[in-house]
């Protein structure tokens, strides 16, 4: 009886309140934070190895190495995020999570395709990285 109660509560369809605020904050903070690190990047000049980097990042979004004897996958794609992100500075990482979460969004199911969620999945990593960049440099 409480197993399909919980059930229930945890398959409804009903929203909390803040659930499309929340999105949209989200959504907009990063696509924002995305915006101030292309522009910082513009003006800073371009350079290749960065790119380099953020390809093999795309490249390598849908492979996982399982851990042996636990259940547990390691993405290979954060290894070249993060050496992006420390190599290049924050910007350069904000923009590279913005196309980790943008294929990831591509690649998932139809649900994960839709404009609203696809734009969730960019800026909350694109702000993210942004954040913990800036937070990283400056400690």
């Amino acid at each position: 009886m409480t197993i399909d109660i919980l059930a229930k509560g945890f398959m409804s369809n009903t929203r909390h309140p803040a659930y499309l605020p929340y999105l949209y904050l989200v959504a907009v903070s990063g696509l924002a934070a995305l915006a101030l690190s292309i522009c910082a990047m513009a003006r800073s000049g371009i350079s290749y190895h960065w790119m380099i980097l953020a390809s093999l990042t795309i490249l390598t979004s849908g492979l996982a190495v399982k851990i042996p004897e636990v259940d547990f996958r390691i993405s290979i794609d954060d290894t070249f995020f993060f050496s992006n992100l420390i190599l290049f500075g924050p910007e350069a990482g904000c923009i590279t999570a913005a196309l980790q979460g943008l294929t990831g969004s591509l690649r998932a199911k139809s649900v994960g395709r839709r404009l609203e969620f696809t734009c969730f999945n960019v800026g909350a990593l694109a702000l993210s990285a942004y954040i913990s960049g800036h937070l990283f440099f400056r400690l």
